[in-house]
């Protein structure tokens, strides 16, 4: 048949010649063996059956109604959260007396800003670890999110701008236009055999949030034509769009992963993980800046994204 005696784990016959042994070991083999061991190491995946419950469960190979679901509920959340945090740093700066307790607090305890940003990192942290026990889970982002409000509104009133409740207010605007197009879907055919096959997908999630950050940045563009000045400076506007147009598609990269990697009732997990890379962008920008410690950001960076970022050992297709 042309395979090696190896190959087909026979033992030649006692009495063969010298001539046959030399003819079997000079047959060229059937298989190629790198790729039956490439093929060896995936199905490795397969021995292991959460890994294997995981890829049959995951969002993106189930019904469209399903991932539609689990898009919404996601993001529903998000937005919940978001719509919090912009309201109590809205209060905190344009409430007259929180405003002034504010001040007072700050310019009595400087280093208060520290120990929020110290709070929320931890808050983070035990979010991450307790996501599965509720209501402890949602007690503790419920913490987080105020401590998160806390932070953002003290610097608003420690540097006398209200950038931290625009980018909030940008942020919650957006997480309800990717509800929206959450739903959308688009037809495409393709070639079987003979047949044309037409196919239903959902708008890609990425894509869907450049067009939101499309549409909130145009909003702002013309408050600002409006306005002028007394919304915000032009490097603050710049600065703004800046920072969001990485946020924002930072955030819906993740929102794109999470549907290879999650099961449609770990939905709450997404705003954990939106937290935990906005932290990681922040680590980014201080490295930028300042430069001193690239490789422990890197390597803190490439663990931390490992949640979202290794679908390509299980090959799982997506419109995400």
């Amino acid at each position: 048949m042309g395979a090696t005696a190896k190959q087909l784990d026979i033992e030649s016959p006692q009495g063969t010649d010298a001539a046959s042994q030399q003819s079997y070991s000079r047959a060229p083999p059937i298989y190629d063996i790198s790729r039956l061991r490439s093929a060896d190491a995936h199905q490795q995946h397969w021995n292991n059956p959460s890994e294997a419950e995981r890829y049959l469960g995951a969002v993106a190979k189930l019904p469209i109604e399903v991932q539609v679901a689990f898009r919404r509920k996601l993001l529903i959340i998000f937005a919940i959260q978001l719509l919090f945090v912009t309201l109590l740093v809205a209060a905190i700066e344009y409430i007259p007396a929180l405003k002034d307790a504010a001040h007072s607090t700050l310019d009595k305890r400087p280093g208060l800003i520290v120990v929020l940003l110290i709070a929320a990192l931890v808050l983070l942290f035990a979010l991450y670890k307790i996501r599965k026990y509720f209501p402890w889970n949602w007690v503790c982002l419920l913490a987080f999110s105020i401590v998160q409000s806390l932070l953002f509104a003290s610097l608003g009133v420690l540097f006398k701008t209200n950038v931290g409740v625009i980018n909030c207010v940008m942020t919650f605007v957006w997480a309800l236009i990717m509800i929206a197009l959450s739903g959308v879907r688009w037809k495409s055919k393709h070639q079987d055999g003979e047949s044309k096959e037409t196919k239903v997908k959902l708008l890609n999630t990425f894509l869907a949030g450049v067009i939101g950050y499309v549409i909130v940045g145009a909003g702002v563009g013309v408050i600002y034509a409006v306005a002028g000045d007394d919304f915000l400076t032009k490097y603050g506007i710049i600065g703004t769009l800046l920072f969001q147009l990485v946020l924002l598609l930072w955030f819906a990269h993740d929102a794109a992963k999470m549907h290879k990697k999650m099961t449609p009732d770990e939905y709450m997990y997404g705003v954990i993980y939106f937290y935990s890379d906005m932290i990681l962008l922040l680590a980014l920008a201080i490295v930028v800046a300042f430069g001193d410690t690239p490789i422990i950001i890197d390597a803190s960076v490439g663990n931390a994204m490992n949640h979202v970022n290794d679908e390509a050992a299980i090959g799982v297709d997506d419109n995400a």
